[in-house]
């Protein structure tokens, strides 16, 4: 994910994690942990799980600025290469 994120910011591309059923601070631990550079973010509600259908984790779901899923699962970053540039 690291690699993926390095090699696309700066093309208007970005990587976020949505945890869901975790606390703010276990979160915080984990990324401080993991020193990575991608945005974290916390699904409270399970809004963005409904929204986007997310029936398993982990989910991989490339989306576009209009919230259009573009690859749901997508096997490879060469599919979702392909799917946005």
């Amino acid at each position: 994910m690291e690699k993926i994120h390095d090699k696309y910011k700066n093309k208007d591309f970005v990587l976020l994690s949505i945890y869901i059923q975790k606390s703010k601070k276990k979160i915080k631990s984990c990324t401080d942990k993991c020193k990575t550079h991608l945005k974290a973010r916390l699904d409270e509600d399970g809004s963005v799980t409904e929204s986007f259908t997310v029936v398993g984790i982990p989910t991989l779901t490339l989306i576009n600025k209009k919230s259009e899923i573009i690859c749901r699962q997508c096997r490879s970053i060469d599919i979702m290469q392909e799917k946005m540039f």
